[in-house]
């Protein structure tokens, strides 16, 4: 049974919801709302409890949520689901049918989804009159759209199947999101420098040729830093 990550925390990356937040380029009270679950009143005024949409791995830490690299990973699919019109109930059953059928806590998160994803849209139901996760005649068409760009920006475990490098502006560019290098925290890819010291370094007025000299990493790693850093805080 995959989990797709384990109990110790080296290794897994270690995130704060504002830093996942960040790198999924969505407000920290939406992120929360998903790993925490939430209140809400139904039709009828009654407070019901929303439950988190995935377990997290590691229990929160002096009172602060703490997630992992998996738990980034399973923000970016959902965040892909809801912004293609998929509503949050068929996300939440989708994410239950496909934790049955990979026996994973992160259903999202391993490579089996990438081939297996289309039959997890042709199980879900409306038992309860509830639209499905998507229509089967367009399911094909709708999945290749919201979710191949992800799928092509990670790298999966032989083995495991699970997702173990996320390189959020495609692999072609030298940023890369490795849980066992820096605590997860974006980094270059051959230098290993964190992009937010390269940033920090462009936007106190260095030119990115002299911080490629310093921290002896190539031009274009600099630049894609720059870009990347960039785009999360703009």
């Amino acid at each position: 049974m995959s989990t797709a990550a384990t109990s110790s925390p080296l290794g897994v990356g270690l995130y704060s919801v504002t830093e996942v937040a960040s790198l999924a380029r969505l407000q920290p009270s939406r992120v929360r709302r998903w790993v925490k679950g939430y209140s809400f009143s139904d039709r009828s005024g009654q407070r019901r409890q929303a439950r988190p949409l995935f377990r997290r791995d590691l229990p929160p830490a002096a009172g602060r949520i703490v997630l992992t690299f998996v738990d980034l990973v399973e923000v970016l699919f959902v965040s892909a689901f809801l912004k293609h019109g998929v509503s949050l109930s068929s996300v939440r059953r989708a994410a239950e049918v496909g934790s049955e059928m990979f026996e994973t806590t992160h259903p999202f998160c391993v490579s089996r989804f990438e081939t297996d994803g289309r039959s997890i849209f042709a199980r879900i139901t409306d038992e309860v009159d509830e639209e499905h996760l998507l229509d089967l005649v367009r399911r094909q068409a709708v999945f290749k759209q919201v979710f191949n760009p992800l799928l092509r920006q990670l790298d999966y475990d032989q083995v495991t199947g699970d997702a173990i490098r996320w390189w959020p502006l495609g692999k072609a560019r030298p940023v890369v999101v490795n849980p066992r290098l820096s605590f997860g925290a974006p980094i270059t890819a051959q230098s290993s420098v964190p992009t937010r010291v390269l940033y920090a370094a462009h936007a106190a007025g260095e030119p990115p040729e002299a911080i490629a000299d310093w921290h002896r990493a190539p031009l274009d790693e600099v630049l894609a830093a720059i870009e990347f850093e960039r785009a999360r805080a703009a």
